[in-house]
């Protein structure tokens, strides 16, 4: 009898611990799964800001330059993701104060904050422009686009349409950015990039300008604006 007992206590027991072993497992998979989920969780995308709280931004901070301008004098030109911020091109058509800013703008609890510019050449005679910023070790080429260019072989102007921008570096590699009816443009190069040369497209496939039409690429540097 006693013999019975221990054989039963002895299955006993290795029932237990298979059942506490597998539990333990189980808890460890369920760990596992829910640590791999955190990993690969996905963050949302950026709520674009609409023009007019954009304006807003820009006449609230009087450290963009352009403290005598209204909303009628502020164009946005283009909106690209960087670096989980916005990258905001924006064309001042004030005549005293004319002039192409690139503002870096971060989302600060519910609403958005300009926490830098960068301030360019915009086009005059030619139908672009074509600055270049460095924003943490990121080659960005930004500029603003027109709908017609000098011709200065006959001293005429002639119709753009630009429908493709192709930037090619000086490693030999391209970076092709499609601005069918945009009247700017922002290009992530990569890090540290220099340019050989850019070619602008027309919807016919057909170069419409070169860098060289305005003398090349015009480096700038971006002004960070105090947390205030």
């Amino acid at each position: 009898m006693e013999k019975l007992f221990q054989t039963s206590d002895k299955k006993y027991l290795q029932k237990t611990t298979w059942i506490a072993a597998c539990f333990i497992f189980m808890l460890v998979i369920t760990a596992c799964s829910l640590s791999g989920r955190q990993e690969n969780k996905i963050d949302p995308p950026l709520k674009y800001p609409d023009d007019n709280e954009i304006k807003t931004l820009i006449l609230q901070n009087s450290l963009t330059q352009h403290t005598t301008a209204t909303e009628n004098d502020i164009k946005v030109l283009k909106i690209k993701e960087f670096q989980k911020e916005l990258l905001v091109l924006v064309l001042f058509t004030q005549e005293e104060n004319y002039g192409l800013t690139l503002f870096e703008i971060g989302t600060v609890d519910d609403g958005y904050k300009i926490t830098s510019g960068t301030e360019g050449e915009y086009s005059i005679s030619m139908g672009f422009s074509a600055n270049m910023v460095i924003y943490d070790n990121t080659s960005i080429v930004f500029g603003d686009l027109r709908s017609d260019t000098w011709v200065p072989e006959t001293d005429t102007r002639k119709k753009t349409g630009y429908t493709n921008i192709k930037v090619i570096l000086d490693d030999g590699k391209t970076v092709s950015e499609d601005v069918s009816g945009d009247a700017g443009y922002i290009i992530i190069l990569g890090s540290n990039k220099e340019i050989d040369n850019m070619n602008f497209y027309n919807e016919r496939g057909e170069t419409v300008n070169i860098l060289s039409d305005i003398g090349g690429v015009h480096k700038v540097k971006n002004t960070v604006y105090p947390n205030i």
